[in-house]
């Protein structure tokens, strides 16, 4: 295994626009095999009683990065969901504005691996995992989805800024989905709410591969701004 850390920081024309500081690392097959994902997650692991409220998602196209590549992805200035190239999830399995630790809103979804999707290609090479920032995606299309619920008068208005600008996040990865695996699990609940012509919605949650939490996101902020 190797596993290097670095600072990191994002600027344009001189103005940075994000930083922070992250690890890398490269895994062997026996490794990967191995792993046991987040050791204490379950003191954190929340899922709100009763029965889910599902609902279903609409993908659009393209659908994949070489059919973009001829037709271009549509631009939007509203609030939606990314075209189904980008779309990490197959559907809602519960969203509701009244659950979750605070009471504000908790979110999950779900997504059938497909072994021959376009991503394990695209990943490091012999390494065909689902790349990390695809795994925060999936994270982040449930906040937008909570975003739009509980803000339906902005949808026309308003699009997404993510992440906040000016605000902390963090996150971990222990663990890698696999082409072996099956399900991807992922599970969002509101930290706060900030309303106002600009509102904010932070959250946190887990992304798991199998029944088995791989991923933690903290304090993800995301804000709409006006388009």
């Amino acid at each position: 295994m190797i596993i290097q850390g670095f600072d990191l920081e994002l600027s344009s024309e001189g103005e940075i626009l994000y930083e922070g500081t992250t690890r890398f690392g490269f895994f062997p097959t026996a490794s990967l095999e191995a792993q046991i994902g987040i050791r204490d997650a379950s003191e954190r692991l929340y899922r709100p009683d009763g029965p889910p409220v599902p609902r279903s998602l609409s993908p659009r196209g393209p659908f994949s990065p070489s059919e973009a590549a001829v037709a271009g992805l549509p631009a939007s200035e509203k609030l939606c969901l990314p075209p189904g190239a980008l779309l990490m999830l197959d559907g809602l399995d519960d969203l509701r504005l009244d659950e979750g630790p605070t009471g504000l809103g908790y979110a999950e979804g779900s997504m059938a691996v497909d072994p021959s999707s376009w991503f394990f290609d695209a990943h490091f090479y012999q390494d065909p995992v689902i790349p990390g920032s695809l795994g925060l995606q999936s994270f982040v299309q449930l906040m937008k989805s909570l975003a739009m619920e509980r803000w339906p008068e902005l949808v026309e208005t308003h699009r997404f800024e993510s992440m906040a600008l000016g605000r902390e996040h963090s996150w971990i990865y222990r663990g890698q989905v696999v082409p072996s695996n099956d399900r991807v699990e992922v599970r969002c609940w509101v930290d706060a709410v900030e309303d106002g012509p600009e509102p904010v919605i932070t959250c946190s949650g887990f992304l798991m591969a199998d029944g088995k939490p791989i991923y933690e996101m903290k304090g993800f902020p995301l804000r709409l701004v006006r388009s």
